[in-house]
């Protein structure tokens, strides 16, 4: 499957290039933030251009690209000793490489160059992610299952009776009512 491993050098120098400049990054926020982004956005392309030159169909393609991000974010997370981010309420790490995946995948059936639709797929997920952090976006937070309870039911209302007399005047005037229709007035 590999058959060079120019990879693993890259990434040992990229990790040796972190450790050294690791005081400097943990005072600018905003930079490990779009990194971060950036990173979720190469964690999905990555997975996704792998399904698709396996010959994954499109929606499986994007399961795998949403499911690299996520991983890819989570392996980072726990090997730095942070928090998982993932799992925060309503974080839109999951949303952000969807849309990058799904928009790989779309520009590839289009005959898009894949290293291309990457780019532009990183591109997106980076921006969803970001503007969802600058923003506040977020997903609603999960609550648990609440059975619904039919509303009370409401007390039958007795028929309203007239009195004796009432009931009697009712009729004398229904009477005289046919009595009109009958004979003429």
């Amino acid at each position: 499957m590999f058959r060079s491993s120019w990879y693993v050098f890259v990434a040992a120098a990229a990790a040796l290039l972190g450790m050294a400049v690791e005081r400097t990054l943990s005072r600018g926020h905003a930079a490990i933030d779009a990194l971060d982004a950036v990173v979720i956005g190469l964690f999905g392309a990555i997975g996704t251009s792998k399904a698709l030159a396996a010959g994954l169909p499109a929606l499986p393609a994007i399961a795998v690209g949403i499911l690299s991000a996520v991983g890819g974010s989570i392996l980072r997370d726990v090997s730095m000793g942070l928090p998982i981010a993932f799992l925060h309420v309503g974080s839109f790490y999951a949303l952000a490489a969807g849309a990058g995946s799904t928009l790989l995948v779309v520009l590839v059936a289009w005959g898009v160059d894949v290293p291309l639709a990457a780019a532009a797929g990183v591109a997106l997920t980076a921006g969803v992610r970001l503007a969802s952090m600058r923003f506040g976006w977020t997903v609603p937070e999960q609550r648990g299952f609440v059975p619904r309870t039919p509303p009370p039911r409401r007390p039958k209302r007795e028929r309203r009776r007239f009195d004796e007399g009432a009931d009697a005047r009712w009729r004398e005037a229904l009477q005289r009512v046919n009595d009109v229709r009958r004979y003429g007035g």
